[in-house]
């Protein structure tokens, strides 16, 4: 079963990924009260989805899927930065 620090990991890997490829952002780059602001929504956001998975609402499949899912298809549509 995965831990909330596993979900955090795949759902910041997603993130990372969306901004970096779809948006045209470098999340490195940004200050670190920014990047500690986003962390701990995200953090939140695994407590979440960590409780949904144990309670059997979600299993790790829909997880991956939903984040496989973030990290491609609903961006494709969305204008980058200039």
């Amino acid at each position: 079963m995965a831990t909330v620090k596993q979900i955090f990991s795949q759902m910041r890997t997603t993130a990372n990924s969306i901004a970096s490829t779809y948006l045209g952002a470098d999340i490195t780059a940004l200050p670190k009260d920014v990047r500690c602001g986003d962390a701990a929504e995200l953090a939140i956001s695994a407590v979440i989805v960590k409780a949904l998975l144990d309670k059997g609402v979600l299993t790790a499949a829909d997880l991956t899927n939903a984040l496989n899912s973030g990290a491609t298809d609903s961006w494709d549509q969305e204008p980058t930065n200039p």
